[in-house]
């Protein structure tokens, strides 16, 4: 026998509750879904709710709704807690919906990650890559970082903190070089992690021939160019002499 399921509808709007680690509903998003409804109409879609009213799934329409005046369905799935797996649907959660999420519940390696990257503002994705000394940035994110099971330990927030402190000199000049920004800032930091490499060095160099540096577009270029404008003027034979390839090939 199937199960009966009662379809509420309200312009109580201000009776719902946000759920303890839901993502946080866009201004981008609720002009998408106000525009939708405007121009096609309203399509029935219920947004689920727990005994507590608290928004598991529909966040993003309970605000275009409510802005717009028009009355809410609603439907109650009693014992639900978890927003996370309910919205990998449609829209799908973003890298930093995931953090903030697994932050808020209080899984202290998220919080140690979530406070370097948003201390300098480089990004999770850049942030996750460091962390995990992988040069071409965040093909591994869709891992760890989204199931919940990230280690993030003292040590590593500081050797992130550490490296992020020395990216943030370069953030004037990826203003003059252009092209994407997480992967210029990626590269340097990739390369200054890298052992036997001299950070004041490299920091000079690109600082001084900034304008012979090309706009970031992809990533073994971009490598490369950094590498040749570090080690102008050394000889293969100088122990200081950074060979991408052979420390790309060796992180593969």
């Amino acid at each position: 026998m199937k199960q009966q399921i009662t379809i509420y509808t309200t312009t109580d709007y201000e009776q719902f509750n946000r759920l303890k680690g839901n993502r946080d509903v866009t201004n981008k998003r609720v002009a998408i879904i106000k525009e939708s409804i405007t121009q096609v109409g309203y399509i029935s879609n219920p947004i689920i709710v727990n005994e507590g009213l608290e928004v598991i799934d529909g966040q993003g329409r309970l605000e275009a709704l409510k802005q717009l005046g028009m009355p809410v369905e609603f439907r109650i799935v009693r014992g639900l807690v978890e927003c996370r797996a309910m919205n990998l649907k449609p829209t799908g959660w973003s890298i930093s919906d995931f953090v903030k999420s697994y932050a808020e519940y209080g899984n202290e390696n998220y919080i140690r990650f979530k406070r370097i990257a948003d201390k300098y503002d480089f990004g999770y994705t850049l942030a996750y890559a460091l962390a995990k000394n992988n040069v071409y940035g965040g093909g591994a994110v869709q891992g760890d970082l989204r199931d919940g099971t990230l280690y993030f330990d003292e040590t590593a927030a500081e050797k992130l903190e550490d490296v992020f402190s020395y990216l943030v000199e370069f953030k004037e000049v990826q203003k003059r070089v252009g092209g994407r920004k997480e992967l210029f800032f990626g590269a340097i930091g990739w390369i200054a992690l890298q052992e036997g490499v001299d950070r004041e060095r490299l920091r000079v160099s690109i600082i001084q021939q900034a304008n012979a540096i090309s706009p970031a577009a992809q990533t073994e270029p971009t490598l490369k160019e950094l590498s040749e404008v570090y080690n102008k003027g050394y000889s293969k034979n100088n122990r200081r002499y950074f060979d991408y390839e052979w420390k790309t090939r060796e992180a593969a």
